[in-house]
C-alpha cells in the first residue's frame, strides 16, 4: 500500500521519531488495539531483524520479552507497534496477520 503512494513503512531509528510516530495517535487508540506495521522485518529468518531500506536496526523499542521470534511454532518475521496509555514498544508477529501500518515518503 504504501509504496502505490511512493512511501514505505515507517523506519523508526531514532527515539525522538519514536515519539513523532506515538504523537500520530491518540491517548485512547491502545483501547482499540490499533497496533500498526513498521518497516522492521526478519526478511531471511535468522532473527536478524533490518528496515526495508536494507539497513539495521540500530535503535529498538521493543516490548519486554520481544523479539521472541517465534509463537505456536509460527515465524513471527514482521514487527508491529503495540500501544499503551503513555507509550508505545515493538513487537514482532506473523506477517500474515492483518494490520494497519504507518508510511513515510
Amino acid at each position: 500500500m504504501c509504496r502505490s503512494d511512493g512511501a514505505t513503512l515507517v523506519k523508526i531509528d531514532t527515539a525522538e521519531k519514536q515519539t513523532i510516530v506515538r504523537g500520530l495517535f491518540n491517548d485512547t487508540d491502545y483501547k482499540n488495539e490499533i497496533n500498526p506495521w513498521i518497516g522492521l522485518r526478519d526478511t531471511t529468518r535468522s532473527n536478524v531483524y533490518s528496515w526495508t531500506d536494507g539497513s539495521n536496526a540500530t535503535y529498538t523499542n521493543w516490548r519486554k520479552g520481544e523479539p521472541n521470534f517465534q509463537y505456536h511454532k509460527r515465524d513471527e518475521d514482521c514487527v508491529q507497534l503495540i500501544l499503551f496509555m503513555m507509550g508505545l514498544r515493538w513487537n514482532d508477529i506473523f506477517c500474515g496477520t492483518l494490520r494497519g501500518f504507518i508510511c513515510e515518503i
